[in-house]
């Protein structure tokens, strides 16, 4: 057996073979379930998640893990009502049970897990009729049985959403899709045992990102789509097809052809017609291609060409808008102006007025020192003439002669007394 072989016999599909992979929401699951086993009371444990999640293979490996530690009773077809159920419960135990009345059934199964740890799991929850569901129902309530039911995510929320299940003490994990980091620390660890194959070497990160984007994350999409691309490079290199000794792009979308994961017509075709198919993809594929670019080039140019009138459009708004705001300003600074002026004018005047009012009141300041002065001046000239008055009555009083020479012509002398007349005057 070729190399080859022995990697695509590891990637069988097959939930009952394998380690278990340490996937993030696995190994989350792994240990809730395991805690709900040695911490809680007996409940019912939800594992829900999509087809292919890797629920089934949870169950497998709880199995293996527990069988040496408690009973495990795996159903994987819950086909059942619950009287058959009651006694496959039964027969685990190596009772075997011919009555058929369902509530002596149910006490005695009671009885009996209520002294042994024990694990039953059930697979495909989503297919057990409605009254099995309500039977595992009434079982839980007792608080003896331990129960692990894997279902469809969609499936088990409504379920779980129901008044019945809704109100009664339960736990629930959901074990989501693979993430790209984990697709390679898969492929390395179920691959490390085959020494010609180099995971780093052979599969690149462009390689292993088209795989996780074919499968979806889904982890038996995943094992499936690897599985065929290890017999697609086996059957390569018996039949020394050169071009394909080694992963390549092409040989993966085969094995993803193959697995159903990209719509084909040769689902279950050989090697050669899904090669056939690829190549005659390519000039469709390549017509496809150049008419997306003709028509986004379209698109492009279309929308260049918007962006331009647009940014035209808006290119004249804005100067519009520009030479309104110049005119308002202009006018705004010929206000101003107008303004600035007015009030240089106004001070101006004030200003004068001012000046003129200073020189008024020096004008008046001086005329009122002037008049003083002048009136100073009659003053004294009154005083020097009362003074030249008074020496010229005393001179008069002493000299007539004297006194006579003072008026022209002299005056005739009254018939009175000399003195008499000089002293009066």
């Amino acid at each position: 057996m070729s190399f080859w072989l022995k990697a695509a016999k590891i990637f069988e599909e097959d939930s009952k073979k394998g380690d278990y992979f340490e996937a993030h929401d696995g190994l989350y699951a792994l240990r809730r379930i395991q805690a709900f086993l040695e911490t809680s009371f007996p409940q019912i444990f939800f594992l829900l998640g999509e087809p292919g999640s890797g629920k089934s293979f949870t169950l497998n490996h709880l199995q293996r893990l527990y069988s040496l530690k408690r009973l495990t009773v795996l159903i994987e077809n819950p086909f059942l009502t619950p009287e058959q159920l009651l006694k496959r419960l039964l027969l685990c135990l190596g009772i075997k049970e011919e009555i058929s009345d369902l509530e002596e059934l149910r006490i005695k199964a009671t009885n009996c897990y209520k002294e042994i740890d024990h694990l039953i799991m059930i697979d495909e929850g989503q297919l057990m009729s409605a009254d099995m569901r309500e039977f595992i129902r009434i079982l839980s309530d007792s608080k003896v049985f331990y129960f692990v039911i894997a279902m469809h995510k969609e499936d088990g929320e409504v379920l779980l959403n129901s008044p019945h299940f809704n109100s009664r003490p339960h736990q629930v994990v959901c074990l989501e899709s693979l993430k790209l980091d984990e697709y390679r620390a898969y492929l390395k660890k179920e691959l490390k045992n085959i020494k010609e194959i180099s995971v780093d070497e052979l599969f690149s990160e462009k390689f292993i990102k088209k795989s996780w984007e074919y499968s979806k994350g889904n982890f038996r999409s995943f094992k499936r789509c690897y599985h065929n691309l290890f017999i697609l490079l086996d059957h390569a290199h018996k039949k020394g097809k050169k071009e394909h000794f080694k992963p390549n792009f092409t040989l993966l979308k085969m094995a993803a052809m193959k697995s159903g994961l990209i719509a084909t017509m040769n689902r279950n075709g050989d090697f050669d017609s899904l090669e056939k198919e690829i190549k005659q993809d390519k000039p469709i594929l390549l017509t496809v291609v150049l008419t997306i670019f003709l028509v986004g080039s379209f698109f492009y140019i279309f929308k260049i060409q918007k962006t331009k009138k647009t940014e035209t459009l808006a290119y004249v708004k804005n100067e519009k808008l520009v030479e309104n705001k110049l005119d308002k300003n202009q006018v705004l600074l010929e206000e101003q102006a107008t303004n600035s002026y007015a009030t240089q004018e106004a001070a101006k005047e004030l200003e004068d007025l001012e000046k003129i009012e200073v020189e008024q009141m020096e004008e008046a300041t001086e005329d009122s020192s002037t008049k003083k002065s002048e009136d100073e001046i009659v003053d004294e000239v009154a005083i020097v003439q009362v003074e030249i008055n008074e020496e010229i009555k005393e001179f008069n009083v002493n000299s007539i002669q004297g006194a006579l020479l003072l008026k022209t012509p002299p005056l005739p002398l009254p018939n009175r007394p000399v003195e008499e007349i000089y002293i009066k005057y």
